[in-house]
């Protein structure tokens, strides 16, 4: 137990997140280890990134359009 508890002091998890790839908080929530990973990446991005990402989850209507071009996001358009 004493290791589990300097590692996850070393590297700023819970214990539980050690033991089980997942951390609780205290709203409720739990996080996974790819949610996380996520979390990493979307610091990572430049505000335009940020930017672009924020506008697919906030308007999923608009993420065919970014990810498939205009074009191909309607079907009517030939």
């Amino acid at each position: 137990m004493e290791l589990i508890l300097q590692f996850s002091q070393f590297y700023s998890v819970s214990p539980t997140f050690l033991v089980t790839g997942q951390e609780h908080f205290t709203s409720g929530m739990t996080v996974s280890l790819a949610e996380i990973d996520l979390i990493k990446k979307y610091h990572a991005l430049s505000e335009r990134g940020k930017e672009a990402v924020d506008l697919i989850l906030d308007q999923p209507e608009a993420s065919v359009v970014f990810v498939l071009g205009k074009k191909d996001a309607n079907p009517s358009h030939k």
